[in-house]
């Protein structure tokens, strides 16, 4: 068995169950990547871990490495981090479904397994034949320091009830109101007063969502308010908002590689599930 991680995996190398075997990747001065497998993968399990945040660059190395290992007659096996452009899953007249798109590409390869981390989008399942994975064990650690598990809106509702399913802990779904055009107001049905409450995401991207539960939380008499996410994304001025907001902590794994964040983001590392999927 061997182990290939991609440029937007390399920070998961330490501790994992199989040193990872490396390959050249270099790029050209007119901006074109090479790459090349120096290692034989002949009949061998091969895995791939890999995630496909910005820049598109992340995909074109995916599919690059994937079809020198295909060609070397590797048995691949695929576990994404993160699969980016799984938002982008619904068609609209004169705009690419780029979920699919991003899909077709995987068509070209012979994958035996296929697992993509906390995918977004649960429409992008008919899109492709892939096993979903949610990391439960990751919120249920944090859950067990909390009262209440909240979904900010209906899209997080079936993962905060399975894990209260799984903990015994009260579970609340915020509802979305537009009370008018383009403008998004959350709703909360149930008492928090003096509570611990989690709320609970697949990801935070400009942590507004987060941020307004919060506020809507703290307003209702909760006691503290915290979040955890699979993904966190933290585009635009996300960390500085977390860092002002009333948020104790937010907990994310490393699905993505980050730089510098608040002292309020706790990061926890994927590697025990990597190694889990390596060696079951």
């Amino acid at each position: 068995m061997k182990l290939f991680l991609t440029r937007s995996c390399a920070h998961l190398h330490e501790q994992l169950a199989i040193q990872p075997s490396k390959y050249e990747l270099t790029t050209f001065s007119d901006g074109e990547l090479f790459l090349e497998i120096n290692e034989s993968v002949q009949e061998k399990i091969v895995w791939v871990v890999a995630s496909t945040p910005a820049p598109a660059e992340n995909i074109i190395e995916l599919c690059l490495l994937l079809d020198a290992l295909q060609r070397a007659g590797a048995r691949i096996q695929l576990f994404m981090t993160y699969f980016g452009y799984a938002r982008q899953d619904r068609a609209l007249p004169g705009q690419p479904v780029s979920a699919q798109v991003l899909f077709h590409f995987f068509d070209q390869f012979r994958i035996e397994q296929f697992t993509i981390l906390h995918i977004h989008s649960a429409a992008t399942r008919t899109m492709h034949r892939f096993t979903p994975l949610v990391w439960y064990d990751f919120f249920a650690v944090l859950a067990h320091k909390y009262d209440i598990l909240v979904a900010p809106d209906e899209g997080a509702a079936q993962l905060v009830q399975e894990l209260a399913r799984r903990t015994g802990k009260q579970a609340l779904i915020m509802h979305k109101v537009r009370p008018r055009h383009e403008q998004v107001e959350l709703q909360l049905n149930g008492d928090v007063a003096g509570k611990r409450v989690l709320i609970i995401d697949d990801m935070i991207t400009t942590g507004h969502t987060i941020i307004k539960a919060t506020e809507l939380l703290k307003k209702a008499g909760a006691h503290t308010v915290s979040g955890a996410a699979t993904h966190g994304v933290f585009s635009d001025n996300a960390v500085q908002l977390i860092e002002e907001s009333a948020l104790s902590v937010v907990y994310v794994t490393n699905s993505l590689q980050h730089k510098k964040l608040s002292s309020k983001i706790h990061v926890v590392s994927l590697v025990p599930l990597i190694n889990e999927l390596l060696l079951p």
